[in-house]
């Protein structure tokens, strides 16, 4: 049961909404990690920058197949999804 009926719908979009089977993770070494949605290693990684800084929580645009993140260092990058 929820208090506010917006998380309700939020949950049931989530449902409806296609998996490809892909997660991405932004993390402190300045790599941004692909993992199979059912394996605790990821599949792939890229480097984004020059290394020196934090990647953040990445975020989609459906549209163009591209997820944006953004870096510590005030900088954003685009890469396509799923990585290759």
């Amino acid at each position: 049961m929820y208090a506010d009926s917006s998380w309700a719908e939020a949950e049931r979009s989530f449902k409806r909404t296609p998996v490809i089977g892909k997660v991405l993770v932004g993390s402190s070494d300045a790599y941004l990690y692909q993992f199979d949605a059912f394996s605790p290693l990821p599949t792939t990684r890229v480097q984004l920058g020059d290394g020196g800084s934090a990647v953040g929580v990445p975020t989609v645009d459906i549209v163009k197949s591209m997820k944006y993140v953004g870096m510590d260092k005030d900088e954003v990058y685009g890469v396509t999804f799923p990585l290759p």
